[in-house]
């Protein structure tokens, strides 16, 4: 028997015994191994029919997609006297794995095909791994093989194996289900995700599809769990999606261990963040556990005080740091309307202090020339891409007070004929907690 029917009986025996473990080896062959060196010296004659040998083997009814999947590799196999010698041997790899990844992908949409999540598994490291290889061969420094193959996985064994819901044929038999990876499939490709700048474009579909397994899990194993919330979290935090964001992120923070304490502060930047923008403000003591006071402390502040040139210098003077961790744009964006929300709160409390209301009960109003008064002093900073403060006028401060009262961030309403703004009558002076606003997006 030549090495190549040899190497091809094996495959037919795991499949048979459904022994995925078994075929994960061979359809990722080594190609170092003197055997599977032989099958490539077998292979490299023109007059070689890889598809003729592969239907010799396994000619079954039950074998035409293993035959397909084999076909693929054992064409990878000849194709490697090649990867020494081309130019563009990275990229040629990645090619190969991708065709052996689409046979792959068939097989694992069988009935019952649980006993291939090995497979899967090591040839979505190697679809990832080689792309990567590819893409950084590449001098455009284009990521395109790699969002080719999170695109691959996402479209395949990730919808499969989340659209799994077929119960066990038998009472007390624990058979592995395609289900079983999804979280394990969804969490590598969230990962590498975070790798690409457009992350919402491959991540989205990601979230999209685990949809009918979130109720399962907590059958996962912790770290999984904790690396979903994690990635879920922040993939919401970018679309700007604040209280899912949060949820995920507090439950990464609740179920990551004190052992794992670099992943767990990691969790909690993107977790001050998202809070902080809902006005819910973290305590100092947890701030100075994970190193972080010097970064999130002199936003809080300012936040409070309404001082966006105080807001905007610590943010700028550590921009690298915060663009590192995708956090700058949104900080810097839904950071400044609080603290404008604020200063307008502070020269309501303190205008009405300095001139009480005429008339017991009668609701509060600022008049927009002492807002503007306000906001010249606050931009004291001039930040990049700043508009000159100093041109603003009675008709920019209607515009921004009707905007913030648009939003839900001041509940109140514009007296054009007096240029002033008139707030709710209570405790809250009409600026109701940050965290009980409906934000736009996720009404």
């Amino acid at each position: 028997m030549s090495a190549t029917a040899e190497f091809l009986s094996k495959a037919a025996t795991a499949f048979q015994h459904k022994q995925g473990d078994v075929l994960s080896q061979l359809v990722l062959p080594d190609l170092n191994d003197p055997d599977v060196e032989l099958i490539s010296e077998e292979l490299l004659p023109e007059d070689v029919n890889i598809r003729i040998i592969v239907l010799k083997s396994l000619s079954n009814d039950n074998q035409t997609r293993l035959a397909d999947l084999m076909g693929t590799v054992l064409q990878y196999v000849r194709d490697a006297t090649l990867f020494d010698h081309d130019a563009h041997v990275a990229l040629l790899r990645s090619l190969r794995i991708s065709k052996i990844y689409e046979s792959a992908t068939k097989m694992f949409a069988l009935p019952d095909s649980g006993w291939f999540n090995p497979c899967i598994q090591q040839l979505t490291i190697q679809l990832l791994e080689r792309a990567v290889e590819a893409d950084e061969a590449q001098d455009d420094n284009s990521r395109d093989r790699l969002v080719a193959a999170i695109t691959m996985v996402t479209n395949g064994p990730v919808k499969t194996a989340a659209a799994d819901n077929r119960e066990s044929d038998a009472l007390h038999v624990i058979a592995p289900r395609p289900r079983h990876i999804a979280f394990w499939l969804a969490n590598l490709l969230l990962q590498n995700s975070f790798e690409l700048r457009d992350t919402l474009a491959s991540a989205e579909p990601i979230l999209g599809f685990l949809g009918p397994q979130m109720d399962n899990l907590h059958f996962f194993t912790k770290a999984e769990q904790v690396t979903f919330h994690y990635y879920a979290g922040s993939v919401f935090l970018v679309k700007e999606e604040l209280r899912p964001a949060r949820d995920h992120l507090q439950l990464a923070f609740e179920l990551c261990t004190n052992h794992s304490l670099k992943n767990k502060r990691l969790i909690v930047i993107n977790l001050v963040t998202v809070s902080i923008l809902l006005g819910i403000f973290p305590h100092p003591h947890l701030l100075a556990m994970f190193g972080l006071s010097d970064y999130f402390l002199p936003l809080i502040r300012a936040i409070k005080l309404g001082d966006r040139s105080a807001f905007r210098q610590h943010l700028d003077s550590n921009i690298e740091w915060f663009r590192e961790r995708y956090i700058y744009l949104i900080l810097r964006a839904k950071g400044e309307v609080l603290v404008i929300r604020s200063l307008f709160r502070r020269a309501i409390v303190l205008s009405r202090n300095l001139w009480p209301p005429e008339k017991i009960g009668q609701p509060p109003t600022i008049q927009f020339e002492q807002l503007l008064t306000a906001i010249r002093l606050s931009y004291r900073y001039s930040a990049i891409g700043d508009m000159d403060v100093s041109t603003w006028d009675q008709v920019d401060m209607e515009a921004l007070c009707a905007s913030l009262v648009d939003q839900g961030y001041i509940q109140g309403y514009l007296l054009h004929s007096r240029s002033c703004l008139v707030v709710q009558k209570g405790p809250t002076l009409g600026f109701p907690p940050v965290s009980s606003i409906a934000v736009r997006n996720e009404e």
